[in-house]
């Protein structure tokens, strides 16, 4: 059945997701799930998103309540300067206007080393913008490490969920050159 495989999808995207921010997951740290929509996908995560807790959802939350904790904007972060010990971006980062304004934001409030988990659809199997018209931007994993490395990001891991969708794209937070970035 089609639900059969989306749910299973889906599933697998949030075991790859979940084993790369799982060892930063620890007590008095703090790791956002942007735009967690109705799940966030740990429950130590902040879940960050434009809609107040219990607002309902659209696009795969239809009629979904938000499980927001934190009610703001993925471009304007409620956080102070390198407080943040990570950042989950999961299908949201080819939804965005201006992906540089979002990394440099991302990156702010990063802690150094803090690491940032990407996970989107990957253009070389998926015309993402024409299967969705609400994605603005389309990505391959070199071209995303491209752009996380010109925003002040190492990629320390790279991998395919599953051949013709999605990959996902760690980069850590590195030391800006003096009056860079």
């Amino acid at each position: 059945a089609p639900s059969d495989e989306k749910e299973s999808f889906t599933d697998f995207e949030n075991e790859l997701a979940l084993r790369e921010i799982m060892p930063i997951i620890k007590p008095g740290r703090m790791v956002l799930d942007l735009s967690c929509g109705g799940k966030k996908l740990h429950e130590d995560m902040i879940g960050v998103d434009i809609r107040r807790d219990g607002q309902l959802g659209v696009g795969a939350n239809f009629n979904k309540p938000c499980v927001t904790d934190v009610e703001a904007e993925v471009t304007r972060l409620p956080f102070l300067d390198s407080s943040i010990d990570g950042i989950l971006a999961k299908h949201l980062f080819e939804h965005l206007i201006d992906p540089v304004v979002a990394l440099k934001e991302w990156r702010r409030v990063l802690k150094e080393s803090g690491l940032l988990v990407i996970l989107c659809p990957d253009y070389r199997y998926c015309e993402a913008i024409s299967v969705d018209p609400s994605h603005v931007h389309a990505y391959t994993p070199d071209s995303l490490t491209s752009l996380l490395e010109l925003t002040g990001f190492k990629v320390v891991n790279s991998e395919q969920v599953r051949p013709g969708y999605v990959f996902m794209v760690s980069a850590e937070k590195i030391p800006a050159p003096v009056g860079e970035l």
